[in-house]
């Protein structure tokens, strides 16, 4: 989009927001946007990475971002009471490594009302899983979430009935707290683990999730990369970086800044440094030293935040983050790159080999 607004003449931030769309809009699918915070997104990002302070020379500052939808999916997930009052998640579902198992965790622990150290988690296998569709999209905790969230909720209502009926009440009466079932009338209280004894066998209930509908409601990012580049030899020095998001509701803090860090830096690498070079319809390269990739000396200074809204498909009101820290980087640096020294690159990885041909070729 910068190339385009230099061909206009106009202002790169402000050819965007001509094109941005808000709440209510129809995108061109037809389907209407019920929330997208795009221009609140963009002013806390321009503030945050301070875009429109004066900058040295042969610095350059770029911005992209992106507006990210949830995909829809199907899931399974169950959970099993047992004597000792520890709940068992088991589920399909394959952790890539985003902690989806511990958000779920999180959920049966909330819902139950028992601390974390009393939940376990499963992976089952293809013999043993019912067949779902996997993870990504940075769906799983849309999908996975939501069902383990619909599970957590039939196995209270079966704590609650089994207890009522061990009690002689009705479950309505039923309050639960710090992993027991609670009749404050009757100052009675029997724990999970006593529950399923006298109930003979676990508390076992499950829930699928099957919705592949695609949400029209968007986690946003800006990103904004500040660079300088040596003239005399194309190096790139990318000095800062601003990551920032609208997004649902922040179900673990820890785990969701790790998303936007993590996917930054995979951005980065792909964006300055990671190529697989093909020969002859052939891999060449064949090693992680011909492969390069960022190590902690090329992260550069990071900020990243966080607003949240609760308007999100996930459980609580949650909105995906896994992907949008990825998707706008290589823009951000490109565009910072070009108004660092003048050259659009077009290829990645951004290189000090390309930015010397474009500035010196010919000459």
């Amino acid at each position: 989009m910068d190339i385009i607004a230099k061909r206009l003449g106009m202002d790169p931030i402000k050819l965007r927001q001509k094109n941005f769309m808000h709440d209510g809009d129809i995108d061109p699918t037809g389907e209407e946007y019920s929330y997208i915070k795009t221009d609140e997104t963009l002013r806390k990002a321009l503030d945050d990475s301070g875009y429109e302070k004066p900058k040295a020379k042969n610095v350059g500052r770029g911005i992209a971002l992106v507006q990210w939808t949830p995909a829809g999916g199907t899931g399974t997930v169950a959970i099993s009471l047992d004597e000792k009052g520890i709940a068992t998640i088991s589920s399909a579902m394959a952790d890539q490594g985003a902690g989806t198992y511990t958000v779920l965790s999180e959920i049966v622990a909330e819902e139950l009302k028992i601390p974390l150290s009393q939940v376990k988690a499963q992976q089952l296998d293809t013999q043993t899983g019912v067949k779902d569709t996997g993870v990504g999209g940075s769906r799983a905790t849309r999908v996975y979430g939501t069902a383990g969230y619909q599970a957590a909720l039939k196995a209270v209502d079966a704590i609650k009935q089994a207890a009522a009926s061990q009690m002689g009440v009705a479950a309505d009466q039923i309050t639960l707290a710090k992993g027991a079932a609670l009749h404050p009338r009757m100052e009675r209280r029997l724990t999970y683990g006593e529950i399923v004894k006298a109930n003979g066998a676990p508390i076992a209930v499950d829930a699928t999730f099957n919705d592949t509908k695609k949400i029209h409601a968007a986690s946003m990012c800006v990103q904004v990369a500040e660079v300088e580049v040596d003239p005399e030899t194309g190096r790139v020095d990318l000095r800062k970086f601003t990551s920032t998001h609208n997004t649902g509701t922040v179900l673990n803090p820890l785990m969701h800044q790790g998303q936007i860090e993590g996917a930054s830096m995979t951005g980065i690498g792909y964006t300055l440094m990671e190529e697989v070079v093909i020969s002859d319809g052939k891999v060449a390269t064949t090693h992680f030293g011909e492969y390069k990739i960022p190590t902690i000396k090329d992260v550069p200074v990071f900020k990243g935040s966080v607003t949240e809204a609760p308007h999100g498909a996930g459980p609580y009101d949650s909105m995906p983050i896994g992907e949008t820290g990825n998707i706008p980087t290589a823009a951000a640096i490109a565009n910072a790159v070009e108004d660092a020294c003048g050259v659009r690159i077009k290829s990645l990885p951004i290189t000090a080999e390309k930015i010397y041909e474009a500035l010196h070729g010919g000459k």
